[in-house]
């Protein structure tokens, strides 16, 4: 059940890539990212209601909320949306599949859990799988590849989903539901962005407004916001945040779907062989016990 959880939240997530590139022309980045989670907010604000009889619970437990607040919900759309005004919505996801790298690198040098060498395979089967997703089947065009502040945005927001994952398994408040604790974090997370959104318009005003505009900030509200997010912390709760972590990996997989659906691009034999190398590496993943920590951090 925790992978359905999983791929539930990445098929609803390699939209919000596409979305990205198409409103950069229309909509600033952190307008886009401030709108999307004031939905999310307006959409949850029956469970903080309820919360507010909690909040001397709320605030002893406020270093565990606030640190997912600003990675996954303030840093992590934020980077992504600035990143898409450099970048296609493709190259966005094939940097997003590092997070599963920093989950792993989290979970083995900060919580000290020790990973066999079977599930150290699957990561490197899924990662090649990746590569020859990025290179299209041609090695020497990775020794030719040029980084620009889009790909270094996309890490950052990489790295800050990759934290998120690891922390919310080891630090996530058992006393808050999933549902109120995803309150918590979009509250916070929307009051951390709104004096970045104030000083963005202040300087550069409100961008221009459309029926078009609106769908896809309503779509990024409800669905990537709060049914992926909800999904992917039940998830992490289901089945720990490396198994959960390396489903990310099927972020370029979903999106190259969605781009052959809508954009009609065709689905190469390379292509279809790196899904498999990915879908393998995953597997080996999945069949692979991690042993627990062996002392406390």
């Amino acid at each position: 059940m925790g992978y359905i959880f999983s791929i539930i939240a990445i098929a609803l997530w390699a939209f919000n890539f596409i979305i990205a590139v198409i409103a950069n022309s229309h909509i600033s980045a952190i307008e886009l990212s401030f709108y999307r989670w004031l939905v999310a907010f307006i959409i949850l604000l029956p469970w903080i209601v309820k919360l507010a009889p909690k909040k001397k619970l709320i605030i002893s437990n406020s270093k565990y909320i606030i640190l997912p607040a600003i990675f996954g919900v303030a840093i992590f759309n934020t980077a992504l949306y600035l990143a898409a005004n450099y970048n296609s919505s493709f190259n966005l996801s094939l940097i997003a599949i590092s997070a599963p790298i920093v989950v792993i690198a989290i979970n083995r040098f900060v919580f000290n859990i020790v990973y066999s060498r079977a599930l150290w395979f699957g990561v490197l089967v899924a990662t090649i799988g990746v590569m020859v997703l990025i290179s299209r089947g041609d090695i020497n065009a990775l020794t030719k590849m040029n980084f620009s502040i889009g790909d270094l945005l996309m890490f950052v927001a990489a790295t800050s989903w990759g934290i998120y994952t690891a922390t919310l398994e080891h630090k996530q408040p058992r006393e808050f539901t999933q549902i109120e604790f995803l309150a918590l974090i979009t509250t916070i997370g929307l009051l951390i962005l709104i004096p970045v959104f104030y000083w963005q318009v202040k300087s550069y005003g409100f961008s221009q407004y459309s029926s078009d505009n609106m769908a896809m900030i309503l779509y990024l509200g409800i669905f990537p916001s709060v049914i992926s997010f909800y999904s992917w912390n039940k998830s992490i709760e289901k089945i720990g945040a490396t198994k959960t972590g390396a489903t990310y990996y099927f972020i370029p997989v979903f999106v190259f779907i969605y781009s052959s659906i809508f954009l009609d691009e065709k689905i190469t034999y390379t292509e279809m062989l790196s899904f498999l190398l990915i879908f393998s590496g995953l597997l080996t993943i999945n069949f692979t016990r991690s042993n627990q920590p062996t002392s406390a951090h």
